[in-house]
């Protein structure tokens, strides 16, 4: 079993869920929960086993990941609630048990009286803000592929520590996840970010087909970068 979910909130690849359910694998486990609570009829066991028969048959047609639903931002039918003289929906963050609570946030004062430290000035006397610094002027183009990130930090240490990644496309009809939005920073998307790096895939701002293409030239430019001056320009 392992902390994770779908790529897609619906898919209908059924073998790709038989694969995951199949012996030896057992990265998910099936659970036939009607027969289960109703009355007793079945143990966990059966339940399985009845579970596992219209998987193997073929007769299930599409699978709804749950959790990826969650994260994608598809939530349930809100709660109706008595309030007043008549009725209203309340929040699943007001209904739910397991909802924390806010995080309380410290301020403290502004230091305004102190300069900046040598090495700050340092800093900005090295900081070379022409055009030519291209980690500093970095314009999105063919020969870049953008990494949809909720903390940078915790992004590059875990491309610094990881051999093998595996790069995706960004989900078909999802608003959030446009280059330069703020809404990585989403609770939700964090989450998202966090699970699929856990998994060794991180998210791009590119459809399919220009993932593909794009990540086809960064290989040839840093390819024709080794050949010419035997040192890789990639970074």
């Amino acid at each position: 079993m392992y902390d994770s979910c779908l790529s897609e909130p619906v898919t209908d690849d059924m073998t790709l869920i038989r694969k995951k359910a199949s012996e030896g694998v057992n990265e998910i486990t099936c659970v036939e929960v009607t027969s289960l609570f109703e009355g007793g009829k079945l143990n966990y066991t059966g339940a399985e086993k009845a579970a596992y028969e219209p998987l193997s048959n073929g007769s299930l047609d599409f699978a709804a990941d749950i959790k990826r639903c969650r994260l994608a931002g598809v939530r349930p039918l809100p709660e109706k609630v008595q309030a007043g003289q008549g009725f209203d929906f309340a929040e699943e963050e007001q209904t739910s048990l397991g909802t924390m609570p806010e995080e309380l946030k410290e301020y403290r004062a502004l230091n305004l009286k102190g300069g900046a430290s040598r090495e700050k000035q340092w800093e900005r006397r090295l900081l070379d803000l022409s055009l030519r610094n291209t980690l500093l002027n970095f314009r999105p183009g063919k020969n870049s592929v953008q990494i949809i990130s909720a903390d940078l930090r915790e992004t590059v240490e875990y491309i610094q520590n990881e051999k093998e990644l595996n790069l995706f496309e960004c989900p078909d009809g999802s608003a959030v996840y446009q280059p330069f939005s703020t809404s990585a920073g989403n609770s939700a998307v964090r989450e998202l970010l966090r699970l699929e790096m856990k998994n060794k895939r991180l998210l791009t701002s590119l459809g399919k087909d220009g993932l593909s293409q794009q990540l086809s030239a960064v290989y040839r430019k840093e390819r024709t970068a080794i050949e010419e001056t035997g040192a890789g320009s990639l970074y």
